[in-house]
């Protein structure tokens, strides 16, 4: 095989480990070799082998849209090489690095489980999801001890014994076959957007960028490093575009029909995108749940949560509305479907608010400096992005 065909190459696949053994002081969660799962695994042929593992699935199906990555280079002709795998850290946390000439698209263990939890907490409501299977069976079970629903395992679970962990977790489990499914569904999106967050931070630039000039060890979520040489601004202005960059492909996802998750794909493109959007937006909330916690950093280098839902917001209006005509009302279903979360999960996103400051006129200077600050920036990214060239 060509070196300009080869996906997720065992080479590739060792410098992920040995960055994070080294770098992260971690193991890793793979599948192995992935180059023919990148170019022949067909999902829909294989529902009842990875429906049972939602990181294999997530993966498996991430992995089919990174290898269109391939194709893009740089200005100078540098090929994009990525590979992406779980970290065995139990933060909620992600990353993104170059290292032996390939990019790292890292997340952490941690941040899948409080993802799925949150994802099996909602879809056991009997007043969230109306339209996914039959939620008048689901027993609404409340927080386990308290915690935010999604942080328990992380907070407290993982100091029981495994008989006691599974006991408590079942409590959350669904019980419509439907839902039980879609629970999967949202997982895979949450992390989804996660993932294409951490891949645009190599295609646009941001991690040449900050390599080139030692700004940080490498690109993380939670402030876990400290950055050096380099303006918070700077820092928060990097985050906010790989956000665009990241909600734009996981619509366009949708829209191009590319979806390769079975079950999913046989759902309505309308809801599709709400459930995606709604995902983007729940892992915001995650985030902001996290610096709020006993674990979380004093100090972080990274954007507000509140104004990373905005400009995602921002994002929706001015580059995903122009392909889908008919984005107002799937975006006031996501809108619905946060509200009925918020009941349920008091410290969640709350659609009055967020309808009523889209009109405030602080975030709107805030959100609106922070692009031209990133406009600026772009001029010094160029050299480090990936692009898809015309073939001469």
């Amino acid at each position: 095989m060509s070196d300009d065909t080869e996906f997720f190459s065992q080479r590739d696949r060792m410098a992920f480990r040995r960055f994070a053994l080294n770098r992260l002081k971690s193991g890793t969660f793979d599948l192995g070799d992935g180059a023919e799962l990148a170019r022949q695994l067909d999902l829909q042929d294989r529902p009842d082998e990875v429906g049972n593992n939602v990181l294999d699935l997530s993966l498996m199906s991430l992995r089919q849209y990174f290898a269109h990555a391939y194709r893009n280079r740089r200005p100078d002709g540098s090929r994009f090489r990525v590979y992406p795998a779980f970290v065995n850290g139990r933060i909620p946390n992600a990353f993104a690095w170059e290292f032996r000439q390939v990019h790292l698209c890292g997340v952490y263990l941690g941040l899948a489980s409080v993802c799925h939890e949150f994802s099996l907490f909602c879809l056991a409501q009997q007043t969230t999801f109306p339209d996914i299977g039959d939620p008048s069976v689901e027993t609404s079970p409340e927080s386990i001890d308290g915690f935010p629903p999604g942080f328990w395992l992380y907070q407290a679970g993982t100091d029981l014994d495994e008989a006691e962990q599974i006991a408590r977790w079942s409590s959350l489990q669904p019980r419509d076959h439907h839902r039980k499914q879609a629970v999967e569904y949202l997982t895979i999106l949450m992390l989804r957007f996660v993932w294409l967050h951490e891949l645009c931070h190599g295609l646009n630039g941001h991690v040449g960028l900050a390599k080139s000039h030692g700004w940080v060890p490498y690109l993380h979520e939670n402030g876990v490093e400290p950055s050096r040489g380099i303006a918070k601004r700077q820092i928060q202005c990097l985050e906010f575009d790989a956000d665009q960059s990241a909600l734009y492909m996981l619509c366009r996802i949708q829209t191009d029909g590319l979806e390769n998750i079975p079950g999913l794909c046989d759902w309505s493109l309308p809801e599709r995108l709400a459930l995606s959007i709604f995902a983007a937006y729940a892992t915001t909330w995650i985030l902001d749940e996290y610096a709020r916690g006993p674990d979380a950093p004093e100090e972080t280098d990274h954007p507000d949560p509140y104004q990373r839902l905005h400009n995602l917001i921002w994002t929706l209006a001015s580059n995903v509305a122009p392909i889908v005509p008919d984005l107002k009302p799937i975006h006031m279903a996501c809108l619905g479907e946060v509200g009925r979360v918020a009941q349920v999960i008091p410290s969640f996103l709350k659609p009055d608010m967020i309808i009523h400051d889209l009109r405030a006129k602080t975030l709107e200077a805030e959100l609106s400096g922070f692009q031209e600050d990133l406009s600026r920036l772009r001029g010094d990214l160029v050299p480090y992005r990936y692009t898809q060239r015309q073939k001469s």
